[in-house]
């Protein structure tokens, strides 16, 4: 990316887009986007400290931040991670002017920031250089962290030098749903135009000019397909819920530092220097950490279960307040035959279907139907209109809209029974069905691959084919092309990335794993549910 790509803020004018105040309490949102900003930013320099500013600058996150005695305009995207040290010679005076709208700590103790920065003090803090407990390798005055890695302060010609480093996967999820809850705020904040009510006096008529021609406005990008279900997804998950959430994601604070402690540790053991009892104390040290580390990790994964079941109930609650009969009916109403159930006329087990090796796994009727009514329940009915017959054809399961049936297969667990039962929700609604389709193509990384050359599991067939990216299965990817009597490939309005989402709604458990796993995914399935 050339240098004038990024747009330094300027001098007298803050980010129009966002007020960048500390609002942490009453505004806890905001402290959200702050803290995934700042983490962002860590993954690039790893001794950013400070957030001072933030805002959208052409569809990008901008802004000025503080890593120990330096400060540095940034830009991110889901693309690039952006900064450049703020240039000399701006003066103590303009400093404190300009933080005083951010932090209160900075706007008076400016002249500190100022100064170290003229000293050109380089980064020192013990996450710097190449690895854990290594001092940096960053020359005091001459040199920089940047990703990791030390670049000169500065270029040939005496200019600060840019740091440019790639965004993580999960990083890059994160740049996105921070854009998207910028431009929510953006939208909510821009003031209506001011009503008149009071009419004017009637003035002398005069010859009107004609009339100016109107610019014509520039027609905004349509959303995808995809969106508004992620962002209806993403409104279901309350903050206290999101912090919790957030945590299988993002380790907290205290457990990134357990983790680091560990880490020290380890390499301490590793050396022949460490011998006799200094050995054996850095062994308690380390178990006794290794037990808090354990115990946090459990206690936050058991916040997030209980957030995540919390979210789940109450969807089963709101939904059986209208759906509740009809739920039953449903159920009620599906034909089962012998085979699904495992049970003749008589009552009694029959043998498995020829081929399938050991014996199927067996569920009574009600078990099944038990399924049916909460996957009713769980998606509004969605589906539902052409599922009429459970039965047992095939060891693998599957689904066929146009006979109104589900073949259950030789494992009906509920997690399966969701996932056929959901490519009829497709079926019936086509805009799910092409919001699926957008939402693969929007995250392809890249081409379409056989699954067998992807997976390496032989089994597949040569026409099951998928696009490639860090799906949370690469079976998620899976597209059903076709041929048009033009001679023309198109899609099918059937993915797999609906029916994968909803198997893993099935359980609370399921529902953590998910978020952890692929949390747009999970929010565009949640936004999918609710619609």
């Amino acid at each position: 990316m050339p240098a004038s790509a990024i747009a330094t803020p300027p001098k007298n004018k803050q980010l129009t887009s966002l007020d960048a105040k500390a609002e942490a309490i009453a505004d806890p949102e905001k402290q959200q986007i702050v803290n995934n900003i700042l983490g962002v930013l860590k993954s690039s320099n790893a001794d950013a400290s400070a957030l001072l500013s933030f805002g959208l600058q052409n569809g990008k996150i901008a802004g000025r931040y503080r890593a120990g005695t330096q400060v540095y305009d940034y830009e991110m995207s889901p693309d690039s991670i952006d900064d450049v040290p703020v240039p000399e010679g701006r003066g103590d005076s303009y400093l404190r002017g300009y933080y005083s709208g951010f932090e209160p700590a900075i706007a008076t103790q400016s002249k500190y920031y100022f100064k170290g920065w003229l000293s050109r003090f380089d980064a020192k803090s013990s996450k710097s250089g190449t690895g854990f407990g290594k001092k940096p390798k960053c020359t005091e005055g001459k040199s920089r962290l940047c990703g990791g890695t030390c670049i000169p302060l500065l270029k040939e010609n005496g200019e600060p030098r840019r740091c440019r480093s790639d965004p993580s996967p999960k990083d890059k999820q994160t740049i996105l749903d921070t854009i998207r809850s910028l431009e929510k705020r953006q939208g909510e904040r821009s003031p209506a135009a001011p009503v008149t009510t009071t009419p004017e006096p009637e003035k002398p008529k005069a010859e009107e000019p004609p009339p100016e021609k109107k610019p014509e406005s520039t027609p905004q990008p349509k959303k995808p397909a995809h969106q508004g279900f992620i962002e209806t997804g993403d409104r279901l998950i309350s903050d206290e819920a999101r912090q919790k959430l957030d945590a299988l994601t993002a380790p907290s604070g205290e457990r990134l530092k357990l983790a680091q402690d560990l880490n020290k540790i380890k390499a301490g053991l590793k050396s022949d220097k460490i011998q006799g009892e200094k050995r054996k104390k850095l062994q308690e040290i380390g178990r006794a950490t290794l037990a808090k580390y354990k115990e946090l990790e459990k206690s936050e994964n058991e916040a997030a279960a209980a957030a995540m079941k919390d979210i789940r109930d109450r969807m089963l609650r709101e939904s059986a307040k209208q759906y509740r009969q009809k739920a039953t009916d449903f159920a009620k109403g599906i034909n089962i035959d012998d085979k699904a159930t495992g049970e003749n006329q008589s009552g009694a087990l029959s043998g498995p279907v020829a081929g399938s090796g050991k014996a199927p796994m067996r569920k009574s009727a009600a078990e099944l139907r038990k399924d049916a009514f909460e996957y009713y329940l769980l998606t509004k009915g969605k589906g539902a209109d052409s599922i009429q017959n459970f039965t047992y054809e095939r060891d693998r399961a599957s689904a066929n809209p146009e006979q109104k049936k589900v073949d259950i297969g030789k494992s009906p667990t509920k997690q399966i029974m969701f996932h056929e039962m959901a490519h009829h929700m497709e079926y019936n609604n086509p805009a799910i069905a092409a919001a699926a389709v957008s939402w693969i193509q929007s995250r392809a990384t890249g081409g379409v691959q056989k699954l067998k050359d992807i997976t390496g599991n032989q089994r597949y067939r040569d026409t099951e084919v998928a696009y490639t990216d860090k799906f949370l299965s690469p079976y998620v990817g899976k597209i059903y092309p076709y041929k048009g009597t033009d001679g023309k490939t198109r899609l099918r309005p059937a993915t797999e990335a609906i029916s994968m989402g909803v198997e893993r709604m099935a359980t609370p458990e399921d529902m953590v794993n998910f978020y952890r796993q692929d949390p747009e995914h999970f929010k565009f399935i949640l936004g999918v549910l609710a619609a």
